[in-house]
């Protein structure tokens, strides 16, 4: 009898050791004996401590559960808490940049700003020949023309601009009028034309298969119905849209300029440096100062149109300029109270929940203003 007990103990205790181990649960820390109820039978004993094994095993995975959660909660605060560090730090660094550059602008008249960088680059493979025709393309102020125009000087290539060809038939007879392989024809502010579906034919020709043709039996032309166009042509455009963008810029170098407000300063700066008929390079500089004094990434509509009529209220008024001034400088109220969100926060979160419950405007608002201030 009592050799019987032993055996079926040990019986017991493997499927003890068994179940321990299907919950991954230590056998070592579960004191079963403990667990042993003498009223019940073994087979209820069995069943009891099984339940036991289970609820060990349940709570631990909670328990790592939980852990687990609350990890990745902090890992989470922590990140939003680092990334706006980064974009305070990035703030800092760019402002600091942005001195450098400032203090360099002041011994050089080359653009320093990135931004131009390619177009300048597509402006000069035009003048040398490897490439037919570019798209400028950006709102007005940014300094397109004025770009295009100084690698055009600096590099002596030979330009004509124009801006007042305003139909098909316009455009046709100037571009046989002036089709000379030495020579680059500069359109600004054509997207009227460009859009234009009888223009849109005539310059699909030319600009890929390098013939102009015109189909009209309109007897207002007065040069041939055909030809081959040698030139080189640089369209300067706010926007190309409509149905036939696509395919022409599919045809061109094209580049889309895109400027923060300290760029623009900068090229202000840069245009500041240059000759004026009434204005010394000390005064300009005076006030792209005054500009940059009173505008941030907020500021809406900055562009170096601004400058000149600052200049302008200058001129009729050196003692009240700058109040005359101050009414230029509009700004986005949600876009400036990001910003001061962003810098008395901790994460970006609490900034994003300050912003929203402030403005009443969506979270997918807030990060699409501080995509274009950052």
């Amino acid at each position: 009898m009592i050799n019987e007990t032993i055996k079926l103990n040990k019986e017991f205790e493997r499927q003890i050791k068994s179940y321990c181990e299907k919950w991954n649960v230590e056998w070592d820390l579960l004191d079963y004996e403990s667990l042993w109820d003498n009223k019940i039978t073994e087979a209820e004993n069995l069943i009891y401590i099984k339940s036991v094994i289970e609820d060990v095993s349940k709570n631990r995975i909670e328990k790592e559960f939980e852990n687990k959660k609350r990890t990745i909660k902090n890992e989470k605060s922590e990140q939003k808490r680092l990334e706006i560090e980064n974009i305070k730090r990035e703030e800092q660094h760019t402002e600091q940049q942005f001195i450098k550059s400032l203090e360099e602008l002041k011994k050089t008249d080359e653009s320093i700003i990135k931004e131009y960088e390619i177009p300048k680059e597509y402006i000069k493979s035009i003048i040398k020949g490897y490439n037919k025709s570019f798209i400028f393309i950006g709102k007005t102020g940014l300094g397109k023309t004025y770009l295009t125009r100084q690698i055009l000087v600096k590099e002596k290539a030979k330009f004509i601009e124009n801006r007042g060809v305003n139909s098909p038939l316009a455009l046709y007879q100037f571009l046989y009028e002036n089709n000379k392989e030495d020579l680059i024809l500069v359109f600004d502010d054509t997207s009227g034309l460009i859009n234009n579906p009888n223009a849109y034919s005539v310059l699909l020709n030319v600009l890929w298969e390098g013939f102009a043709e015109w189909n009209s039996t309109s007897d207002k032309l007065k040069v041939p119905k055909k030809f081959q166009f040698v030139g080189k042509i640089i369209f300067i455009t706010n926007k190309l849209n409509g149905e036939n963008a696509e395919i022409f810029k599919s045809r061109c170098l094209v580049y889309d300029l895109q400027l923060k407000n300290k760029d623009i300063i900068k090229m202000m700066y840069l245009i500041a440096k240059q000759k004026h008929e009434k204005l010394k390079p000390q005064e300009r500089i005076k006030m792209v100062d005054f500009i940059r004094e009173n505008t941030n990434n907020s500021t809406e509509n900055l562009d170096l149109r601004t400058l000149n009529k600052i200049e302008n209220l200058y001129l009729y008024d050196k003692e009240n300029w700058k109040n005359l001034s101050m009414p230029l400088f509009s700004k986005n109220n949600e876009m400036e109270y990001l910003m001061v969100c962003i810098s008395s926060s901790n994460s970006v979160k609490e900034a994003q929940e300050k912003f929203c419950n402030e403005t009443g405007k969506s979270r997918r608002s807030f990060y699409l203003y501080k995509q274009q201030i950052y």
